[in-house]
């Protein structure tokens, strides 16, 4: 009986030391594939599985140096009121990303014309200066997040991170944000 608690000892012994060694080699391996992101902000809030997918895509887009996402979540349902909205590009085009809400995959589209993706980028410009965070308390209210990054390199940076949540109070400059990312993913 001491002879066969010895090599149960051994056998969790060495499992132990082998899983610890393989999860270290899985960690180096996750690490030095994944991108570097400089976040000074505690984010993110709302749709983390598609801030994951987000960074992902810009990270493995040649093309892009910035991204936009307007990302939903909260209501009765935790899955937000429109979807997720996430834009990926340069000055002379860019991916629109849309997954409408519980689904599983992102619809997709290139925008190339001029005016429609600078007339999209003076806007989020220009209503996102100065946004700050707004998170009402209540019962079953619909999240909101929005997030820049610029890509420099291997190395992603968040710009910018707001986030809110309205009950009954007015929405003006967030609620326009919405409307610019909703038109472009339409």
């Amino acid at each position: 009986m001491k002879g066969s608690q010895g090599l149960v000892n051994a056998g969790l012994v060495w499992l132990l030391c082998c899983g610890i060694a393989l999860g270290a080699h899985s960690q180096e391996l996750s690490q030095s594939s994944a991108p570097t992101v400089q976040d000074e902000t505690a984010g993110p809030y709302v749709a983390k599985y598609w801030q994951t997918q987000f960074l992902k895509w810009l990270a493995t887009d040649k093309d892009a140096v910035e991204a936009w996402g307007l990302f939903n979540g909260g209501g009765f349902t935790g899955s937000g009121q429109f979807g997720q909205i996430m834009v990926i590009g340069n000055q002379q085009q860019a991916r629109v990303y849309f997954v409408a809400v519980a689904k599983k995959e992102a619809v997709t589209h290139v925008v190339t014309s001029p005016g429609q993706l600078l007339g999209f980028l003076s806007s989020v410009k220009t209503l996102s200066e100065g946004l700050g965070d707004h998170w009402e308390n209540g019962l079953d209210l619909f999240e909101r997040e929005f997030v820049h990054l610029v890509k420099e390199g291997k190395t992603l940076s968040v710009k910018q991170r707001v986030k809110w949540r309205f009950g009954r109070g007015k929405c003006l400059q967030h609620c326009a944000l919405e409307k610019i990312f909703e038109k472009l993913a339409k």
